[in-house]
């Protein structure tokens, strides 16, 4: 069984405010998503609606360390920290 307790120790390197609909296909990318379309999908699923008017707040952080129990489970092109 894994360990639940932590997955990943990161560090905040910038917070910032944007309107979602100046969200770039790279800042989708960088979260995880093939693209733009791909992004606004994932987001009105979960919140229920794209508006490209309304503000989020958009956290950048960089990985310093991944729990060895969770390691098999990331993706290919992830790069360890260090």
């Amino acid at each position: 069984m894994f360990d639940s307790r932590w997955f990943a120790k990161v560090k905040v390197t910038k917070v910032w405010k944007q309107k979602q609909g100046e969200m770039t296909n790279e800042e989708a990318r960088g979260d995880g998503h093939a693209d733009l379309e791909e992004f606004q999908a994932a987001w009105t699923k979960i919140y229920g609606r794209w508006n490209p008017q309304e503000e989020m707040t958009v956290i950048e952080f960089q990985v310093l360390e991944v729990n060895p129990q969770w390691r098999s489970l990331l993706p290919g092109s992830f790069k360890e920290p260090g």
